[in-house]
């Protein structure tokens, strides 16, 4: 054998032992590697999300974010300093309705005032953009920091019911049925605190109509909801479902027909005329 071949050998038998031996991963700190790794592959970065929304902007709009994003880069280190910039930000990429970006700055915002209007304006974006998008990993990103701003809206003010139902509102979006069930338990936790919530008797009544086909929950929902908001369409319309999905077809007729009358969306008035011609 050659010195040049006994040297390589060497070489390689030293690389094995070292990536064998040297390297001692705990698993703990191996569990810690795969689970960032797995949540890399499940959710964008801010990076990404942002560069992701800049692709679609004109040139006069780049050039606006650049201007605001310079003004970041020249101010003091004192975060008080940067929080008109982060409101100017967050209000133009809204303005270009790219919310995940335009949730960033709001969460910016919330960070520094800390207040429970300021976090409820940072999940209302996230949740706009986890709504509108197609992207699963922009999805996830935007879920969870939705999330995670109404859950301090609602510890900053544990009064007020529309951080909750806010969100109740992201959970329930979430494809996962334990997510949707956490929902659920949030909008009947508010129903207690208020029976008389027609938002949420709606919601519960769509969710048992769309989600869980339990037509005997939702009509128990939906009738409360009638008498709250006799000429509310959606009520009127998913009690109409409700009927149907119970077999009782004058009940489904009557409310079609009064949903139908309560709009005056040609298309719902179609969908509502060919349904009520099939029962």
């Amino acid at each position: 054998m050659s010195r040049l071949q006994i040297v390589t050998v060497s070489s390689a038998i030293v690389l094995l032992l070292l990536l064998f031996f040297g390297v001692r991963t705990s698993p703990t700190a191996q569990k810690k590697v795969e689970n960032t790794r797995v949540k890399a592959a499940r959710i964008a970065t801010i990076d990404e999300v942002i560069n992701q929304s800049k692709v679609t902007l004109s040139q006069s709009e780049l050039n606006l974010i650049g201007s605001l994003e310079s003004e970041l880069d020249v101010s003091s280190g004192n975060d008080s300093s940067k929080l008109g910039t982060f409101k100017k930000l967050s209000s133009t990429w809204y303005q270009f309705k790219k919310f995940g970006a335009s949730g960033f700055y709001a969460e910016e915002v919330a960070q520094i005032d800390n207040t429970d209007s300021a976090w409820s304006i940072a999940g209302y974006s996230y949740a706009l953009c986890f709504s509108n998008t197609e992207d699963n990993r922009v999805f996830n990103y935007c879920y969870e920091k939705a999330v995670a701003a109404f859950e301090n809206a609602a510890s900053l003010a544990p009064d007020s019911t529309i951080h909750k139902e806010n969100l109740a509102f992201c959970y329930t979006q979430n494809p996962d049925v334990s997510q949707v069930m956490e929902g659920v338990k949030i909008y009947k936790g508010i129903l207690e605190q208020d029976s008389t919530n027609l938002k949420v008797l709606l919601t519960l009544g769509k969710l048992s109509v769309d989600f869980t086909k339990d037509y005997v929950k939702a009509i128990n929902r939906l009738e409360r909801a009638i008498e709250l908001a006799p000429n509310n369409f959606e009520v009127n319309y998913y009690l109409a479902k409700t009927y149907q999905g119970l077999n009782n077809k004058e009940g489904a007729k009557k409310y079609f027909q009064r949903a139908s009358s309560l709009t005056n969306n040609s298309e719902l008035k179609k969908d509502i005329k060919d349904i009520l011609n099939k029962l």
